[in-house]
């Protein structure tokens, strides 16, 4: 998913092969990506990098999707508390970035789209946090750069929902997580997952998104957002 639109958008660890999406566009991925934060009630969540990068470049080249771009709200994930955010709508977000993502999912519904920020999928894939899966799926093996799921012996459960092809090959997919999904095997250092119980009935320590709270929780959750990822992992 490292670079997928230009050839200077993400060179780390020497990934040479930025802007590999742009041949296989068409109107059917057009479709499939869809308005930015529009007409949802939601929001976008950005890492910095993520941030910085696309809304450099789509403000310099102007037209729609800038607009779209500048007009939806955003909250960016960063290390650090003094990060300046360039564009308008932003709010940041800093020290425990999977906290700051769960009390935004409870503060009402809507969706939190995310679009790259591969570091900040990373961070909130242990924690449950991501509902949906949109991604495009491209017939073009890379061999390198960064992966959508992490090498963690993670166990992802998930539910296929919608599939369609484009007409340059792209496969569009949209899955998504039931709530009990996902397992972490146990590793030093490494957070892991309390949210299923071994009857798979919540672990009500911790209860997921989506699940009703204990009366000894901490707090109520009628009403979440809905976290949406966008992404293209090339294979």
């Amino acid at each position: 998913m490292q670079g997928p639109a230009r050839p200077d958008e993400d060179t780390r660890g020497g990934f040479i092969d930025g802007g590999w999406a742009v041949a296989n566009s068409d109107q059917v991925i057009a479709e499939w990506i869809g308005p930015i934060g529009t007409g949802t009630g939601g929001a976008m969540l950005f890492g910095r990098r993520s941030y910085e990068g696309m809304l450099s470049s789509w403000n310099l080249k102007g037209g729609p999707f800038k607009d779209a771009l500048n007009a939806a709200h955003k909250y960016v994930a960063s290390s650090s508390a003094s990060t300046t955010l360039e564009w308008p709508n932003s709010t940041l977000l800093h020290d425990d970035i999977p906290a700051a993502v769960e009390q935004l999912k409870g503060q009402g519904d809507g969706q939190l789209l995310i679009m790259g920020s591969a570091v900040l999928i990373h961070s909130l894939l242990p924690h449950n946090l991501i509902d949906e899966y949109r991604l495009a799926i491209y017939p073009l093996p890379l061999g390198g750069g960064v992966r959508l799921f992490p090498d963690d012996d993670a166990f992802h459960r998930l539910t296929l929902v919608d599939s369609r092809a484009s007409t340059t090959g792209v496969i569009s997919r949209h899955i998504d997580r039931p709530p009990e999904c996902v397992r972490l095997a146990s590793q030093p250092g490494r957070p892991t997952n309390r949210w299923v119980a071994s009857d798979g009935q919540p672990d009500q320590r911790r209860s997921p998104p989506g699940w009703p709270r204990s009366e000894s929780g901490t707090g109520e959750t009628d009403h979440q957002a809905h976290i949406v990822l966008l992404a293209s992992p090339a294979p």
